[in-house]
């Protein structure tokens, strides 16, 4: 909690010398290094920061290829593919040395797990994409929505957990989930 504390912190004040904030960028990129601490245990500004660059390029190529017209094999090379291809290299280029560097500080997510459940390289990469992909936009996308509800009415006394609740409740990140429930 204390380092979580620190990146918030450190991050509040670069806001404070910045004339103009961007919210939305500047939440993304304070939840993505938060999140990234989390799965890898370690707050490394520079790889962190390239990481995020080369997650939210794949993120706009693969939106791209969702709403193409016509969906080629992605062995057909046409831009998006080719583009997507080197993306993806350096994504898992950029995770490799995450990955190296979280096993070194044996302080992230997977530690905790290592001894009951020991997990290879290439299943920690896949399950730290998946939280990734999963908390980034949801997780900055409350709080933006929390932010602003705060912002509309500055006098309310509710608690930290029922400004989250009420934000979720009249802006969900995730509006459609598919699953149903099993049980009445």
């Amino acid at each position: 909690e204390e380092e979580i504390e620190k990146i918030i912190n450190n991050e509040l004040e670069k806001w404070t010398k910045i004339e103009s904030l961007d919210l939305w960028k500047e939440l993304l990129s304070l939840n993505f290094k938060i999140i990234s601490y989390i799965v890898f245990g370690l707050d490394l500004e520079n790889i962190s920061n390239e990481a995020k660059q080369a997650f939210e390029d794949l993120s706009d190529l693969s939106i791209a290829r969702m709403f193409m017209a016509i969906k080629l094999p992605r062995w057909v090379p046409i831009q998006n593919h080719r583009e997507m291809k080197k993306t993806v290299d350096r994504f898992s280029q950029i995770f490799t040395k995450l990955i190296n560097h979280s096993e070194a500080a044996e302080s992230h997510i997977f530690s905790k797990f290592k001894n009951e459940m020991p997990i290879d390289s290439e299943t920690f990469r896949d399950e730290s994409l998946t939280l990734l992909a999963a908390g980034y936009e949801t997780m900055t996308t409350t709080i933006f929505w929390g932010m602003y509800s705060l912002l509309q009415n500055p006098d309310t006394n509710s608690s930290v957990e029922n400004i989250v609740k009420e934000t979720m409740r009249m802006y969900p990140a995730v509006p459609l989930v598919s699953r149903t429930p099993k049980q009445k």
